[in-house]
């Protein structure tokens, strides 16, 4: 049986949450999380460029600061502990 051809998935998701998970994939030593198999560093790298391409690079502190106290918003109390 033949290999389906790749496709691509869109995915719906806050804008709020995507300035924040950028920010996050930007700043983390990605050698510092944990993986099973190169391919989900791949992908996580994967992710940091799609995002690049639909928002951009630019943001500024307050625009983060906004963004990570909107998302955590709707957290549990539990999960909020770091």
């Amino acid at each position: 049986m033949p290999e389906p051809e790749p496709g691509f998935v869109g995915v719906r998701i806050w804008d709020r949450s995507v300035l924040v998970l950028m920010d996050w994939l930007l700043t983390t030593d990605e050698t510092a999380i944990p993986h099973t198999h190169p391919s989900q560093k791949q992908a996580l790298r994967d992710l940091l460029t799609a995002i690049e391409w639909a928002r951009g690079l630019g943001y500024t502190a307050a625009e983060l600061q906004v963004a990570q106290e909107q998302v955590s918003s709707n957290m549990s109390d539990e999960d909020r502990k770091i």
